[in-house]
């Protein structure tokens, strides 16, 4: 049986906002979940503050931003009472700020089981600077999140799937997320990818044992779930974990992680795994996070 009772999505009104909100409509749906729908309107394209030529606030900027926040209200109520004539359980929210933390606000409100966000997939200097949307609710929110990537929504609970442990309590969090939302007959890949990450290459007797360690923490790690009639394969591979997840992917429409919400000078180097996966996986990603 699933946990997931609140559902939250965010909603910029564009055909990637309109990706996601399908499938957080979609998930709440199947799941008989509660659906929130948010939109930040705080800041625009634009910019936040535009001043005339004697310092005071425009007028015409003033009247350009209500108008636009009365549109976006006026969308967000229309797609909320579309979704509830098809039976989902859906209320909207207009809130003033970044997405970010607009996103982040609702979700501990209403205590979402999860965020459903899309991604822009924004590069360059532009990126560099901001991050996407979907990497800064990623870190904001304290709840499971779904970056909702590719051509179309994926209809019904996820009927395959990769979800990458290291064995911590923190990747088993994904494993128990992705029982929460895959069919009771998906396939299921469980990928553990570990390298040394210092020195040459680990002498064949040291690399033999830590192949028996990885291979016993998964005989053990498999008992402790119900996996019912998944069918569920394991695998373990000398490899980096982003690029080991990556490369693995395939034609899977998702993948599932854990975050370990790395902070200081190496995350912002190099990111953590989970902000890897996100920004280049093909296909939508679940990220686990700890249950408040």
């Amino acid at each position: 049986m699933t946990n997931i009772r609140s559902i939250v999505v965010g909603v910029d009104l564009s055909d990637l906002g309109a990706l996601a909100l399908e499938r957080a409509a979609n998930l709440a749906m199947t799941l008989g979940a509660e659906l929130t729908l948010v939109h930040a309107t705080g800041v625009t394209d634009t910019g936040i503050y535009v001043h005339d030529h004697t310092g005071r606030r425009s007028e015409p900027w003033k009247r350009y931003v209500t108008e636009r926040v009365a549109t976006a209200g006026a969308s967000l109520e229309e797609a909320a009472t579309s979704l509830s004539a098809r039976g989902v359980k859906a209320m909207a929210r207009l809130v003033d700020g970044f997405p970010d933390v607009a996103i982040a606000h609702v979700a501990e409100e209403v205590a979402a089981d999860l965020v459903v966000v899309g991604t822009h997939g924004r590069t360059g200097v532009d990126r560099w600077l901001l991050g996407s949307v979907a990497e800064q609710v990623m870190r904001a929110v304290a709840r499971d999140v779904l970056v909702v990537r590719g051509a179309a929504a994926e209809q019904g609970l996820v009927r395959s799937a990769l979800v990458a442990t290291d064995f911590s309590p923190v990747s088993e969090e994904g494993i128990r997320l992705a029982l929460d939302v895959t069919a009771p007959d998906a396939e299921i890949d469980v990928l553990n990818c570990w390298q040394p990450g210092f020195g040459p290459d680990l002498p064949p007797a040291v690399t033999t044992q830590l192949a028996g360690e990885a291979d016993a923490a998964w005989a053990e790690l498999e008992k402790r779930y119900d996996w019912g009639e998944r069918r569920v394969r394991f695998e373990r591979v000398e490899q980096s974990p982003a690029a080991g997840i990556l490369e693995r992917i395939g034609d899977r429409p998702a993948v599932f992680v854990g975050s370990h919400g790395r902070r200081g000078l190496r995350r912002a180097l190099l990111g953590s795994v989970a902000e890897q996966v996100v920004r280049y996986a093909p296909c939508s990603v679940f990220v686990a996070h700890p249950r408040p």
